[in-house]
Order: C-alpha cells, then sequence, then structure tokens
C-alpha cells in the first residue's frame, strides 16, 4: 500500500479545509473542501513535471499506469543508502521490458512520513539505477519512499543544497 493520508498539520504539505453552506443557517446543504499541492501525500507526476513539454495527466495514456508491475523487494535497504544497478541486479531480474515497476524499501517502517527523518534519512536512486531501469523501459514507477534527493546524492550536491 503506497497510500498517505491526507492530513493536517503537516509540516510540508499545508491542507486548508473549509466549508460553505450552514444548516443553522437554513441551507439545504453544507459541503467541506480540502485545498493541497498536488504533489503531497499519495500522488502521480505526469511527465510534464520532470520533463520539459512531457504530457499533463490529462494528456496520459492510461495503459503506463495500469497493468503488469513488478514489485521490487529492497526491504532490507538502510536509511541513507544509494540504490546501485548491482541492487537493481539481484532484486530485480524478474522485470520484464514494459512492465510497471514497484519498489518496496518498507520505509515508513523505518520512519514516521509525519517527521522531517522520513524525508531526510530515505534511501536514493543511483545514477546507475536510473539507467538500468531506462534500459528496461518501465512504464510507470511507483516508489515507498520520498524521491527527493538525499542529501548525499549526486543530484542534490549539483544543486547545491
Amino acid at each position: 500500500d503506497l497510500s498517505m493520508p491526507i492530513e493536517t498539520g503537516h509540516f510540508r504539505w499545508p491542507v486548508t479545509r473549509s466549508k460553505t453552506g450552514d444548516f443553522d443557517q437554513g441551507n439545504l446543504f453544507e459541503v467541506t473542501s480540502i485545498a493541497t499541492t498536488c504533489h503531497g501525500f499519495t500522488h502521480m507526476d505526469a511527465p510534464s513535471h520532470m520533463v520539459p513539454g512531457g504530457d499533463t495527466l490529462d494528456e496520459l495514456d492510461l495503459a503506463r499506469v495500469v497493468g503488469p508491475a513488478a514489485v521490487i523487494d529492497l526491504s532490507d535497504i538502510a536509511p541513507n543508502e544509494e540504490i546501485t544497478d548491482q541492487h537493481l541486479e539481484a532484486a530485480a531480474s524478474h522485470l520484464r521490458l514494459g512492465e510497471i515497476a514497484l519498489f518496496r524499501t518498507c520505509w515508513d517502517e523505518q520512519r514516521d512520513w509525519r517527521g522531517e527523518s522520513y524525508w531526510r534519512d530515505a534511501p536514493w536512486l543511483a545514477a546507475s539505477a536510473c539507467k538500468w531501469l531506462l534500459e528496461r523501459q518501465p512504464t510507470a514507477i511507483a516508489f515507498d519512499f520520498p524521491q527527493d534527493p538525499s542529501p548525499h546524492s549526486p543530484l542534490k550536491r549539483a544543486l547545491g543544497s
């Protein structure tokens, strides 16, 4: 289960709740609304999020995100550990061309997603792992750990943060 509940008070993703209508004022109904980022909690990133000119979600062919999938079990991965092509060679040799890749690190069992350590201590994909995945052309990739660049990753160092 890759679900994260939508909760108020999260340090990273604020949630605003509002209500229109009031039975006590004689309205026929009450409607509750929430507002939050599209890139928080459980979500799917459109290719346009990271690829200039990439498809938006409404343009995305659903066949890319629904279909055969392979679970890549990396539940023994340690905090702040780089996931390399060698990890994937050992744990994901069953991933076939064009399947969905589902990463299973059980990261939510090691850190509470509500705290900063969940985001700061997460494992991360090395460039070699990304290349390994690209060669297998998955139609989609799902992670149970955050995809923010790790403080140790080459991308984070290149961004200077």
